[in-house]
């Protein structure tokens, strides 16, 4: 089920989530990992145009690439509805 997200709007991540910049072109391989420590919220930018499994987000100044499972709307109460 893909959620309707816009661009701009704040996300929900939780802690022990992994983040990944990808090398150009595809989501086979990535050139940086990354796990947040704390849950989050971040800006959400747009899905991935390499992989649909994944949205792009910002974070710290570079756009990162989190599992669209792990990313929620914010205000969602209940992770495991996603």
């Amino acid at each position: 089920m893909t959620k309707m997200l816009e661009e701009g709007q704040y996300v929900y991540v939780p802690a022990e989530t992994l983040m990944f910049i990808f090398n150009e072109g595809t989501c086979a391989t990535f050139s940086k990992c990354h796990k947040i420590a704390e849950p989050s919220y971040l800006m959400f930018l747009r899905p991935n145009e390499n992989d649909e499994r994944y949205y792009d987000v910002f974070y710290e100044g570079d756009v990162w690439s989190i599992g669209s499972q792990l990313v929620y709307e914010a205000g969602e109460t209940n992770e495991s509805t996603s």
